[in-house]
């Protein structure tokens, strides 16, 4: 007899059609640390094939799979039908929301800081990103920093791609002052909406200290690339996925990481940043001894939400008007 039973959390799954692949290979492949004990949709009828194989029956009613599902997380692959109202419930009920989309378009729609928040997956829980923390520190006066973060069609959507963008210079550099954007692709006019953005962003904007950046990000590539690259006064730094390199000024790698370089599939990186999620939550509670969540678990830094919120409204504005953007403008508004 086993007198050591594999704990598992309970997921409770709000999701789309098109996204039913994702959740069943979670299942199949997390297995071994949490159990789908609930599933929903704006439109429950339209899971019959993805309820039928977990033995659920699909709610379409958000608040009802919130209080009446016994999970420990809420996992949004959509945020169709969420309020604020549902992330004040979740804060009540102790949860812990995991997402792949941005929770919020409107700076005062920001769920409360005592819920954590778990955004899958991010740029900065790659091992490249983690390996170049340390060397990072020996840049001298960063002067250029670019960042790519592309995804194909039916991978992450592009606010994403764009929120998970803006966290990555928030690690590294003070907000712009205006933000000069476009946006290109199949929609024939620019939407107010950053959840109805797709095709493709390039953007530009000057920092303090003579320091320049730009992003380019994309839902429609025709492959996917994450990478950060930092040119400084005294070298180069360039991070992937995998694995960070620094060159000198004459080209010379001076100094780097040695990890395989893996190519991973969107539901792949997906998958792995919920088994490390879902660890990082089961050893907090084993820390603990409690299972009340707290902002350790969280890998979204509260205190820079509503900056980064702000820098996305920005880049969809200067998109819209063609003219520089202040993320100032959205921060003084809702403050």
């Amino acid at each position: 007899m086993n007198q050591n039973p594999q704990i598992k959390l309970n997921l409770a799954v709000w999701t789309t059609q098109k996204d039913q692949h994702l959740v069943t290979e979670i299942q199949n492949q997390l297995a071994d640390q949490i159990q789908i004990c609930a599933i929903g949709n704006p439109s429950a009828s339209s899971l019959p094939q993805l309820a039928q194989s977990l033995n659920l029956k699909a709610t379409d009613d958000l608040r009802t799979l919130i209080l009446d599902s016994h999970a420990q997380i809420l996992f949004l692959t959509h945020t169709q039908g969420l309020t604020l109202q549902h992330l004040q419930l979740a804060a009540q009920q102790n949860l812990i929301i995991a997402t792949t989309q941005p929770l919020a378009q409107q700076i005062n729609d920001l769920p409360p800081a005592q819920l954590p928040v778990i955004f899958l997956p991010t740029f900065l829980e790659s091992q490249g990103w983690q390996s170049a923390l340390s060397p990072m520190q020996a840049l001298d006066k960063p002067k250029l920093i670019h960042i790519s973060h592309l995804s194909t069609s039916n991978q992450s959507s592009l606010f994403a791609n764009l929120y998970d963008a803006w966290q990555i210079l928030a690690q590294i550099a003070p907000p712009p002052q205006a933000i000069c954007a476009s946006l290109t692709g199949p929609l024939s006019h620019t939407p107010e909406n950053l959840y109805a953005i797709t095709g493709h962003i390039a953007l530009h904007a000057n920092l303090p200290n003579s320091q320049t950046f730009t992003i380019n990000a994309s839902d429609a590539a025709g492959s996917p690339l994450r990478s950060l690259r930092v040119i400084a006064n005294n070298a180069d730094l360039l991070v992937d996925q995998n694995n960070y390199q620094i060159y000198d000024k004459t080209n010379q790698i001076i100094e780097a990481s040695e990890h395989p370089n893996t190519t991973h599939t969107y539901t792949q990186l997906l998958i792995q940043a919920i088994r490390h999620a879902t660890a990082r939550i089961l050893n907090h509670q084993k820390s603990q001894n409690q299972t009340t969540p707290t902002q350790t678990i969280a890998n979204i830094n509260t205190s820079q939400q509503s900056t980064i919120l702000a820098c996305c409204q920005a880049t969809l504005l200067s998109a819209r008007t063609n003219q520089p953007e202040s993320p100032e403008m959205f921060l003084q508004m809702f403050h």
